[in-house]
């Protein structure tokens, strides 16, 4: 069975000597693992799709729970994030949260919309975009429920967040917040992602430890 389905890649792993496994996230059949043969090659028609990073209409060959990228067109790509450190790192963090709280087969159109505004101001981003990466984070816990003035956070980080959670995207430029709050923030959304959801998100743990 051929299906087509507008889905974000949020990892690629390599698979063989040509091939990759690729998580894809999309509104109308939620996340799924599907592979993409030959994609390492430079005359792969198929290479740019099969990077994390992007947004398009994926062809995909279901034959029992494989699945087989057997075409995709291009529609958005936030590969302009990988020529800085900053933004390829937000940028990780995103996809990499996106892909930790959805599930196969489930709906989680919200939570895809969310990560492709916050990829595309990463990508554009006049401020911090690890602030950026709060918003998302913040945004999309309430989401999913948790609501983090429930939470045993101290009060003025429950209050940071609330605030983000609050914003537009659009209006992040003119936040008003030092690295040291920015950091602890992130590093309190990162506790209830581990302790609440079980979901550890490694490239937000590896920007704590830069100066962000």
């Amino acid at each position: 069975m051929d299906f087509k389905t507008r889905a974000l890649c949020v990892s690629a792993s390599d698979f063989g000597e040509g091939d990759k496994l690729l998580t894809l996230v999309g509104a109308e059949y939620g996340k799924m693992v599907a592979k993409a043969r030959s994609v390492k090659t430079p005359k792969s028609k198929l290479r740019m799709c099969a990077e994390v990073f992007c947004y398009g209409e994926y062809i995909i060959n279901r034959r029992g729970r494989a699945n087989l990228v057997i075409g995709c067109s291009i529609e958005q790509s936030f590969f302009d994030c990988w020529g800085d450190l900053g933004r390829y790192t937000a940028a990780q963090i995103i996809c990499e949260i996106l892909d930790k709280i959805t599930v196969e087969g489930a709906d989680c159109k919200e939570e895809l919309s969310l990560a492709l505004t916050a990829l595309a101001a990463v990508s554009r981003a006049e401020t911090s975009p690890y602030i950026i990466a709060a918003w998302y984070l913040s945004r999309v816990l309430l989401v999913i429920g948790r609501d983090i003035e429930d939470s045993a956070a101290p009060q003025r980080q429950k209050t940071l967040i609330t605030s983000l959670a609050d914003m537009e995207v659009t209006d992040l430029d003119s936040l008003d917040i030092t690295k040291g709050e920015l950091r602890e923030a992130l590093g309190y959304l990162n506790l209830v992602l581990r302790d609440e959801l079980s979901a550890r998100i490694n490239s937000l743990a590896e920007a704590l430890k830069q100066d962000i």
